[in-house]
C-alpha cells in the first residue's frame, strides 16, 4: 500500500539523481561522512552495514548489543535513558527498559522507530490531529496503577486512515508509583509492526511501534493541557534532537547500499545501528532533545 508523500521512502534512482556519489571504504567514519555531506552528495555503501556475524536485521536485534536502562528509582526517565545510551557498546540499534513492576518484562524500541514516531506526531500536529480518548476512571486507582488511554493515530499509508493504540499503566499523578510505572507501560497497536520486529530475546518482550510513540506524545501533550505533567515526565523512549533527526533524514534521503548485487535504500535496522554510532560519536547531549530547543513539529521533516 502506497505511503503519503510525507512518509514515502524515495527510490534509489531518486536518491542518486543529480548527486555526486561518495563511496566510503570499510573502516571509514561513516557517521561523519553522512553527517557532513550536503544536499549535492549521496553515499553508496558497498559493504554490509550490519556486522558480518549477524545474518539479518532481526538476528542483529536479538543477539547484538543494546542500550539497557538501569533500575535506579532516584533518577528521571530522561536521565535513565540518556545514561543507557551513553553507556551502550556499539554497535547497537535499540534501547530496552526492564519493568520495575515484575523485573522480567522488557520493552524494546528501535532507535529508528523513535524518530519515525516523532515524524508521525509532527505530521499529525500540522495535518490530522491525533485523537486521545480521555479515560473516565481516574482518581481512585490511577495514582497507583496508572491510567488507560485509547488513541487514534493517522496512518502513513494513503488508503489506511488511522491506527488504534491502547495504553495502560500510564502514570498520571505525581505519586511514588510513577517511578515504577513508566518502565511497564502497556501499549498495543493494530498495525503489523510486531510481525516484523519481535525478536523474542526475552521471556516477556514488548516492542514499541512508531504509532505507539506518536500516540504517547499526544497523551503527554493532552495531559499537560489538563494540568497533569507526569506523562510528559515519563516518556519511556529517547526523544532525539533536531541535529539527530537531520542525520536520520540524510540516511533516508541520501544513502544507498548494495546487497547481493542490487542497490537499496537503508532499512530500519541499519539506520538504528548508525543512530547508535551517531550517539556514541556526537554524545547524548547533542543527540537528544533538550527543553528550549525547537519543537519537533517545526523540524525539517
Amino acid at each position: 500500500m502506497a505511503k503519503k508523500s510525507f512518509f514515502r521512502q524515495q527510490r534509489v534512482s531518486e536518491i542518486i539523481q543529480g548527486r555526486s556519489l561518495l563511496k566510503p571504504n570499510r573502516g571509514d567514519d561513516l557517521v561523519a561522512i553522512i553527517n557532513n555531506m550536503t544536499q549535492s552528495f549521496a553515499v553508496h555503501v558497498e559493504f554490509p552495514l550490519l556486522p558480518n556475524r549477524f545474518n539479518d536485521a532481526r538476528h542483529f536485534l536479538k543477539y547484538g548489543n543494546e542500550a539497557r536502562v538501569g533500575k535506579a528509582l532516584q533518577i528521571s526517565p530522561r536521565e535513565a535513558i540518556a545514561r543507557a545510551l551513553h553507556e551502550a557498546q556499539t554497535p547497537f540499534g535499540s534501547i530496552v527498559v526492564t519493568s520495575r513492576i515484575d523485573n522480567v518484562t522488557v520493552t524494546r524500541t528501535l532507535l529508528d522507530t523513535c524518530i519515525e514516531g516523532m515524524k508521525i506526531y509532527a505530521y499529525a500536529c500540522n495535518n490530522a490531529l491525533i485523537d486521545v480518548e480521555w479515560p473516565s476512571r481516574f482518581k481512585s486507582a490511577a495514582p497507583e496503577n496508572g491510567s488507560d488511554f485509547v488513541v487514534s493515530v493517522p496512518s502513513e499509508k494513503e488508503k489506511l486512515k488511522r491506527h488504534k493504540v491502547s495504553f495502560s499503566n500510564i502514570p498520571v499523578y505525581d505519586a511514588y508509583s510513577k517511578k515504577r510505572l513508566w518502565t511497564d507501560i502497556g501499549a498495543e497497536c493494530d498495525c503489523d509492526f510486531r510481525r516484523w520486529w519481535r525478536t523474542s530475546r526475552y521471556i516477556k518482550e514488548k516492542v514499541c511501534c512508531q504509532h505507539i510513540i506518536a500516540a504517547y506524545y499526544a497523551v503527554a501533550a493532552e495531559s499537560l493541557k489538563r494540568g497533569l505533567d507526569t506523562p510528559r515526565w515519563a516518556v519511556p523512549f529517547p526523544m532525539f534532537s533536531e541535529e539527530a533527526v537531520e542525520f536520520w533524514s540524510k540516511m533516508r534521503k541520501q544513502v544507498i547500499k548494495t546487497k547481493n548485487g542490487k542497490r537499496y535504500p537503508s532499512n530500519a535496522a541499519e539506520r538504528s545501528l548508525l543512530l547508535g554510532d551517531y550517539i556514541a560519536k556526537q554524545g547524548v547531549a547533542k543527540a537528544l532533545y533538550h527543553k528550549g530547543n525547537k519543537k519537533m513539529v517545526d523540524f525539517d521533516w
